[in-house]
């Protein structure tokens, strides 16, 4: 924390979704690539322990990072984040939908595994929002 501290505010705000995603992207891989070393077998991406912890973790660190990250206004830039990441897989499962509804597209897994790893995001979501609120609450004292 203390080094996060030395760099200046702006660039803090500058640099808190780059790093997020690249923090997300990086423990998201080392994890799936250390659960491929623990099972013994490459895992593809329609394994239900794949998707759990591809979106868990990845969702979650993103959302922490901010939180690290952010100067000032940590929970409104986490719920803002969260919002956004939000909207977005929901625009991209409604046209993922109506995409495959009706051009009868071959899908790489079925239509309950995507469903699932909507519904697996969107908790991750409110389950992190919930706890940074938690958390600043009790900061506060």
């Amino acid at each position: 924390m203390k080094f996060v501290e030395r760099i200046p505010n702006t660039l803090r705000w500058i640099l808190a979704l780059p790093i997020a995603l690249l923090f997300s992207y990086c423990v998201r891989y080392v994890s799936i690539v250390s659960l491929q070393l623990f099972l013994g077998h490459k895992l593809d991406g329609t394994e239900i322990v794949y998707l759990s912890i591809d979106n868990i973790l990845g969702i979650a660190v993103m959302i922490s990072m901010v939180y690290i990250i952010v100067p000032k206004h940590k929970f409104i830039s986490c719920l803002i984040l969260s919002i956004i990441y939000g909207i977005f897989l929901s625009i991209a499962s409604g046209f993922f939908f109506v995409e495959s509804t009706y051009n009868d597209a071959t899908l790489e897994m079925p239509l309950w595994k995507y469903i699932y790893s909507l519904a697996v995001s969107i908790i991750t979501i409110i389950y992190s929002c919930v706890a940074i609120y938690n958390h600043e609450k009790y900061e506060e004292g």
